[in-house]
């Protein structure tokens, strides 16, 4: 993931945890949640070198539920 790539998904999870918490989404307990699962995707794509057009991928997303603590 070129740093371009990077700075826009950080952007991305940005923009929507402030959207969630504009629209008084959840509670604060549950946007930290949603904060830390978004923020561990990020970290995940970052060291798989994941390619900005495969961020979203069906396999991405599968491999980041099975490598992270969401599939306990």
């Amino acid at each position: 993931m070129t740093d371009k790539s990077t700075k826009m998904l950080e952007q991305a999870i940005c923009d929507y945890l402030q959207w969630l918490k504009s629209q008084q989404k959840g509670s604060e307990k549950s946007r930290m949640h949603y904060e830390e699962v978004l923020n561990d995707f990020a970290l995940f794509v970052r060291n798989k070198k994941i390619a900005w057009q495969d961020t979203f991928s069906l396999d991405t997303l599968k491999a980041f539920r099975k490598d992270s603590k969401l599939s306990n």
